[in-house]
């Protein structure tokens, strides 16, 4: 039971860095992607692997500040894989649940539920045209926050835990 709880309280953390990243990011952006201009011409796939790496980076650095003064450190170690993949399927249910009744609904302006959700990724496809914002390869912005946060814990950890 106290494996459960500490999952818990961990994920709930990942939220609260998940959440400040994103105010952070729509304080300084006021519902207008900054690299937008820059990426809009790339293929798709260019686009949200660039937006992919920086976000990574930007988890990264949260994640392994968090790291560094988690008080329990090898608990931490043990449940992060559990974590990662409960805050992966966190996004993915959200970006689906968008996704799907964005195209049941025929109507855009649903996806910025995932926009609120996750704004880095969000923010960007809003003024794609249907074409780059129904495109799968989106997916993949669930999968970049938790590769960062993996990273960053691990490398916050990486002397400090002993096995």
């Amino acid at each position: 039971m106290k494996i459960k709880k500490t999952i818990g309280i961990i994920f709930l953390h990942l939220i609260v860095i998940h959440t400040l990243l994103n105010i952070i990011f729509l304080m300084g952006a006021n519902f207008s992607h900054p690299l937008y201009n820059l990426l809009s011409g790339l293929p798709i796939y260019v686009q949200i692997i660039v937006l992919g790496l920086i976000d990574a980076a930007s988890y990264t650095l949260f994640s392994f500040v968090y790291a560094r003064f988690y008080q329990n450190q090898k608990t931490l170690y043990y449940v992060l894989e559990w974590v990662i993949v409960i805050f992966w399927l966190f996004l993915l249910t959200f970006y689906a649940l968008s996704y799907f009744f964005s195209l049941l609904l025929y109507s855009k302006d649903i996806m910025l539920v995932y926009s609120m959700v996750n704004p880095w990724y969000g923010v960007y496809m809003y003024r794609l045209p249907e074409a780059g914002l129904y495109s799968l390869w989106w997916l993949l912005s669930t999968v970049f926050p938790c590769i960062g946060l993996y990273i960053g814990v691990k490398l916050g950890l990486r002397n400090e835990v002993v096995i």
